[in-house]
């Protein structure tokens, strides 16, 4: 009883039962205008079908679409209304500008940067391409001189990160999703304090969503009284707005500039086995020295400056010259962000499957995808790829379990090998394709991610940690099951029923 009571008072509680209130009032002020004042309702109610048409006749993915308008015609008005606060976002011109100043800071800081482009279209003209849409989208280039190390799971890359941090001479900039207390973020945190004292620049950010069940309220005041420089993502208000949606969902550590970390790997203990919420949880992460760790440097810059610009040149935080390291491949980090209209990290993702010719493995802890990467990966399928998914047998949601087995029969129909990892819950978010491109990053295959969150991937072309991912991913496939025909016939009627209905919503959860 202690934790219901303790969750009904949560600020996230709170401040969601706020909204539904806010939702609660409109709708009774359009059913009053609709029973008292036909003539205001009738015009709204014009409008509204006069939206319904502009939706339809939008850019925007179908599969986007199909949802909103439904509930446009099952309710004219407050739909409209609906979609008007949470489904079509509009900046302020102020906002737009502070974006596109950003994004200008960024560009000058990586012309500072060698880019690898034509050494890529020497090697494979095709993969050049793909490269090339990621520096144009993101103004990060393909780097060479970088070491990578892939982590199989969280405890390995935990120890590691705890090693380099204990080294840092400079700065240390972090950006997280969830951040939790307890063994693993405890451990961290007194290196940091350390460092901290030491006079080293120390710099976190994390999302106040994500950690909004984590951390106390004003934990950030907290970190600040450590010598810890800490800022909260979005904060969380009791206001209808779709900036709500957006979430920094990133996972990034640099230090001093020529040794970044990023992957699925959140800082709490549930990420390092050290409890067990969902069965053993199997993430991933990848360690980057050199070059490319410059490209990481200034995704955190660029976040971190938003609000206020503290540092008019991000080129003084970039790797220096003498910690590039001699390795073979390339290395491109690249981030995901919704204040455009670019669907980046899908882009990348759909260019991979369509250059495949020999496999496509991919984890992912959810995937409720859209028509286009539904394609993308049956056509592969029969054209003779071997696309082979891995998803969690355990899920943290259920209504997301159910969305993704909705998915399932398409899959098998064409071809696709479908596993479940048996031992708990799969968190890793990892794409290799041919033995030669491989993406670790926090990028999941669902509309959160490709949608609404902010997000980051390395995108790796030739370098070590493709082979070490391969590997991995095939290791991991012995603790799997394979879903089969059989599988789908053992799914209750009522279930099948379900799911279809959240799929229909699925582009709005």
């Amino acid at each position: 009883m202690k934790k219901i009571f303790k969750l009904l008072i949560s600020r996230p509680v709170i401040i969601a039962f706020a909204i539904i209130i806010q939702v609660l009032v409109f709708f009774a002020l359009f059913e009053s205008m609709r029973v008292n004042n036909t003539t205001s309702f009738s015009i709204l109610l014009a409008l509204s079908f006069v939206l319904l048409i502009w939706l339809v006749a939008s850019d925007k993915n179908p599969t986007v679409k199909l949802p909103w308008a439904i509930i446009i015609l099952v309710l004219p008005v407050f739909g409209g209304f609906l979609y008007i606060i949470f489904g079509n976002p509009i900046f302020p011109k102020t906002h737009t500008n502070k974006v596109k100043k950003l994004n200008k800071m960024v560009a000058d800081a990586s012309s500072n940067l060698l880019d690898n482009s034509d050494k890529i279209k020497e090697k494979d003209p095709l993969i050049a391409t793909h490269s090339n849409y990621i520096r144009n989208e993101v103004n990060i280039p393909p780097m060479g001189r970088t070491y990578t190390k892939y982590f199989p799971i969280g405890e390995e890359m935990w120890e590691e990160m705890k090693n380099q941090l204990k080294n840092a001479k400079h700065f240390i900039f972090m950006e997280y999703f969830i951040v939790e207390e307890g063994k693993m973020w405890n451990e961290i945190l007194d290196i940091l304090t350390e460092k901290a004292k030491e006079g080293v620049d120390i710099r976190f950010m994390y999302d106040d969503i994500g950690c909004a069940y984590k951390l106390k309220y004003g934990y950030d005041k907290y970190l600040r009284s450590l010598g810890i420089k800490c800022k909260v993502f979005n904060p969380l208000r009791p206001s209808m707005s779709v900036i709500f949606n957006y979430r920094d969902h990133r996972k990034i550590t640099v230090i001093d500039g020529h040794t970044g970390f990023t992957g699925g790997i959140n800082l709490a203990d549930e990420y390092i086995n050290e409890i067990q919420r969902f069965g053993h949880w199997k993430d991933c992460g990848m360690m980057l020295k050199g070059e490319a760790v410059s490209g990481l440097t200034l995704m955190f810059l660029q976040m971190w400056n938003y609000d206020e610009v503290v540092d008019p040149d991000f080129s003084k935080y970039l790797c220096e010259e003498k910690y590039f390291e001699p390795t073979k491949g390339y290395v491109q980090p690249f981030m995901e962000t919704p204040l455009d209209k670019e669907l980046t990290s899908q882009t990348v993702y759909i260019n991979m499957i369509n250059s495949a010719t020999d496999y496509v493995y991919i984890n992912t802890p959810y995937f409720i995808v859209d028509s286009d990467m539904m394609f993308a990966l049956t056509s592969a399928a029969k054209r003779g790829v071997d696309v082979v998914l891995v998803f969690p047998h355990i899920n943290d949601s259920i209504p997301v379990r159910i969305l993704m087995q909705s998915y399932y029969p398409v899959l098998l129909k064409a071809g696709i090998k479908v596993y479940e990892y048996t031992p708990g819950f799969i968190h890793s978010k990892t794409f290799v394709v041919d033995d030669k491109t491989a993406v670790i990053g926090t990028i999941n295959l669902d509309y959160r991610s490709l949608y609404h969150h902010f997000e980051c991937g390395v995108y790796c072309y030739e370098a070590d940690a493709v082979l070490q991912l391969k590997n991995d991913f095939l290791e991991t496939l012995s603790k799997c099951e394979l879903m089969t025909e059989k599988h789908l016939k053992e799914i209750p009627f009522i279930l099948r029923i379900t799911r279809s209905i959240l799929r229909l919503f699925a582009p709005l959860m």
